[in-house]
């Protein structure tokens, strides 16, 4: 029961990194160390718009960028892969033949040749008896 937590929260990163979830978190850390930043020098209202102008992009910023990029381009090779399966040959095994032998099963006549589809009705019997 204690291991199930850290496994929960283990496979829930995993999953978050795999789809990239990461990357907006590191972008709001870098958009507030760069408006700490451009305070220490300029006006708040001068440091918002320095922040997100997109024109004083910070290293972080830039490496998320690349990222991204590196990401869509990843997503753009998956979606140029063929979209039918490959199909590999494999050996078959024996008890297939087995039953391909016996015929199919889905109509009754199909199942034993010359034999009715339905039972034979029994003979009438006698109002007597």
């Amino acid at each position: 029961m204690k291991l199930q937590k850290p496994i929960s929260w283990l496979l829930l990163m995993v999953v978050a990194f795999t789809v990239n979830l990461h990357l907006p978190v590191f972008q709001v850390v870098a958009w507030t160390r760069m408006l700490v930043a451009y305070s220490h020098d300029y006006t708040f209202t001068e440091a918002v718009d320095m922040t997100f102008d997109g024109e004083h992009p910070c290293p972080m910023c830039t490496a998320i960028q690349a990222a991204a990029t590196n990401h869509e381009a990843d997503d753009a090779l998956q979606a140029a892969a063929p979209a039918h399966p490959l199909y590999v040959a494999e050996s078959v095994p024996d008890w297939i033949h087995t039953l391909v032998l016996l015929g199919r099963f889905d109509h009754p006549s199909a199942a034993m040749p010359g034999r009715p589809v339905h039972p034979l009705a029994p003979p009438p019997r006698s109002a007597n008896a």
